[in-house]
């Protein structure tokens, strides 16, 4: 067991590492000599590098943060699986998602000004349960095609995400490890979305323009 503990602490410091780096900074001062965080919503999210650098770098933008949070995940709970961690690997494997996602929202390398851990978290759920994350994940694409706000997509589809996890854990295929994981970032990223939640009941939030 302390063994274990000394491996979690471990994955936690690198996940939180791997989650510091920021594509949308990295990418906006690449491409356009800007700093994201000072331009459009001043997040350093895909929405964000989409309104301000383009569709094409959005995509881009997108797939940096959601491998970041996928293929740690995916590390660490073959990793821990052959370690003897409880559970079958999921409690290292939260544990540094829990690390990527804090280093994404608060990044030691961008002054702790971090996006909001949407396609991250997305990336760790598309390891812990692919079949349902892609249905929702479907859904939240249909929502943005359809209304043309993120937000609405994003706050809607973790609603949905944390709620799944306690009454069909079965059909999910979870474990109280994952739960607990996805209610705890499902209610960050819901927090950090507090100002959209308001803009969108006042009727001024911003659309996507494709």
């Amino acid at each position: 067991m302390s063994n274990n503990i000394i491996f979690y602490c471990i994955a936690l410091v690198i996940g939180y590492v791997i989650g510091s780096f920021s594509p949308a900074v990295l990418l906006s001062r690449k491409v356009a000599n800007i700093d994201i965080r000072q331009k459009g919503s001043k997040n350093a999210g895909s929405t964000n590098v989409f309104r301000v650098l383009g569709a094409k770098w959005g995509l881009i933008n997108f797939v940096f943060d959601l491998l970041k949070g996928a293929v740690p995940t995916l590390i660490a709970l073959l990793v821990f699986r052959n370690i003897g961690d409880g559970f079958n690997g999921y409690h290292g494997a939260v544990i540094i998602a829990s690390g990527v996602l804090l280093g994404h929202v608060f990044p030691v390398f961008s002054h702790f000004k971090g996006g909001k851990g949407v396609a991250s978290t997305t990336g760790v759920f598309l390891v812990l349960f692919p079949i349902p994350l892609l249905i929702i994940f479907v859904i939240a694409v249909v929502i943005i095609l359809t209304t043309r706000y993120v937000s609405v997509a994003s706050v809607l589809s973790f609603i949905i995400i944390s709620i799944s996890v306690w009454i069909i854990p079965g059909l999910m295929k979870v474990n109280l490890p994952v739960q607990i994981f996805t209610t705890a970032a499902s209610v960050l990223i819901l927090i950090l979305h507090r100002e959209n939640i308001v803009r969108l009941l006042k009727g001024n939030e911003n659309k996507l323009n494709f």
